[in-house]
């Protein structure tokens, strides 16, 4: 599977801004399952704007007008994925998932409210295992307050 760094380039990165014994802990093939898993929900985000290129295999990099704009949005990218593969080598998103209970629903206009407050645990509700990561990537995601719900 295809992720935006390695684990070799996720430990120097998270070396620099968080405590890493956790990951060190970690198996080769664990860091690289846990890095391609958040690659793919990074990847599943309601992104704003399109991919750079339409043949690139990863939503990112993402079509911006300037170079200093990319390089800054793939830093952002590559820390948001090493900071949730450092925390699900160790648990997964389901283990750390807050429960959502609906409270009410309205059908016509899809009006949903939920029992827990989201404010501090919204990342969450977007599978992203780490607040930071989820602050980091927000300004790439289509209306971070809401959820883009698909009739299948």
């Amino acid at each position: 599977m295809a992720a935006y760094l390695t684990a070799a380039e996720a430990t120097t990165l998270l070396t620099s801004v968080t405590d890493t014994a956790e990951w060190t802990a970690a198996s080769t093939a664990d860091k690289d399952y846990a890095l391609s898993v958040a690659t793919e929900i990074i990847d599943n985000l309601p992104l704003i704007g399109e991919k750079k290129e339409a043949t690139q295999t990863l939503e990112f990099p993402r079509a911006v007008e300037e170079s200093t704009l990319e390089t800054t949005m793939m830093n952002d990218v590559e820390l948001a994925c090493a900071l949730c593969a450092r925390i699900m080598v160790h648990q997964s998103i389901d283990e750390i998932r807050m429960p959502l209970e609906v409270s009410s629903t309205t059908f016509g206009n899809v009006n949903v409210r939920m029992t827990n407050p989201l404010s501090s645990r919204m990342h969450l509700m977007f599978n992203i295992a780490d607040a930071r990561a989820f602050y980091i990537l927000s300004k790439y995601i289509h209306s971070p307050r809401n959820l883009r719900i698909t009739r299948v």
